[in-house]
């Protein structure tokens, strides 16, 4: 019987190890074009906050806001180093969290702004909408952007409420709010699915890769194991013939000479041809582990030398100058 609690520590371990994971794959996911988003985020903000006050001057903007996106946005330009310094879950968590702050709090916050007064222009929740849509893009695991979406919407409800006098909210706010919730909510449902059946694709592309891997090096064993037996046997009777040829050469019997290095030569060739073997079936191993779909557990794993690894490495290399 599990002892007390014990469910609950598995539940969460299941839980933490979730987020990881989905965290880590978000972040994966965006990193090819992770230095442009971030460019545009730095250059963008600024950049649309003087379009909007040119195009727009009675509407809400906030250049500290604003300013705060493009600062946050500034790691992101030198992923690499950053990764270095701080490690590759920081800067995903990093990520993430910018993601809620551009996407569904700022322009949140300002489509309430902007509506707070009355009939607004049709930008401010068109500005909403496609930064949800941008958020679904690049946080592509459902569950996450949908948290990203919760969490970012409800600072902007709190930070908005906190600006306003009590009981200040009008009925022009909660009116968009509400009508266009649906439409918030089937963009995050929609972009999940629409992400989640190019995960099951490109799941299957890799599963297929493995499956090819895996046969072939099952089809590699044969052949390993044919030379082999062949080679035991050779290594029977070698020997012998090997020590008959040395005494045909004492007693003058005629046959073909050979080298006294190729003779030697024979007597180790087996022993190297059985290594190359072993080194092979250990490679085949590699491969059908790397295929396979079950984690190798941090118990079976075993510490060498560095330095053993390379001589090791070096002998086994069929090459001798």
């Amino acid at each position: 019987m599990a002892p007390p609690g014990a469910f609950g520590r598995k539940w969460s371990s299941d839980l933490r190890d979730w987020f990881v994971f989905s965290v880590l794959e978000n972040y994966r996911y965006a990193s090819p074009n992770l230095r442009a988003i971030a460019l545009f985020g730095v250059v963008g903000e600024p950049l649309f906050f003087l379009i909007w006050s040119i195009n727009d001057p009675k509407g809400f903007e906030s250049l500290p806001l604003r300013l705060i996106a493009a600062a946050l946005c500034v790691p992101l330009l030198f992923v690499e180093k950053a990764e270095k310094v701080c490690g590759e879950f920081a800067i995903a968590v990093h990520f993430v969290a910018t993601a809620t702050y551009c996407l569904p709090f700022f322009f949140g916050y300002l489509f309430l702004m902007n509506v707070q007064d009355g009939p607004t222009s049709i930008h401010w929740p068109m500005q909403h909408l496609v930064a949800l849509l941008l958020l679904v893009l690049v946080l592509p695991v459902g569950p996450v952007a949908a948290a990203s979406f919760g969490a970012g919407t409800t600072a902007a409800w709190l930070l908005f409420k906190s600006t306003q006098p009590i009981g200040q909210v009008t009925e022009e706010v909660l009116r968009l709010s509400l009508q266009l919730m649906p439409v918030y909510i089937f963009i995050i449902a929609a972009g999940t699915v629409f992400n989640r059946n190019r995960e099951i694709i490109n799941r299957e592309k890799l599963r297929t890769m493995a499956a090819i891997g895996s046969n072939v090096a099952h089809e590699l064993r044969t052949p390993f194991l044919g030379i082999r037996a062949l080679a035991e046997g050779i290594q029977k009777y070698l020997p012998t013939l090997i020590q008959t040829y040395i005494r045909a050469m004492e007693h003058g019997i005629t046959v073909e000479p050979i080298r006294r290095s190729h003779v030697e030569g024979l007597s180790l060739s087996l022993g190297r041809i059985n290594s190359e073997i072993e080194y092979s079936n250990r490679i085949v191993d590699m491969l059908l582990i790397n295929s396979s779909e079950s984690p190798v557990h941090a118990d079976e794993y075993t510490t060498f030398s560095a330095f053993s690894v390379y001589r090791r490495s070096a002998d086994e290399v069929p090459i001798h100058h």
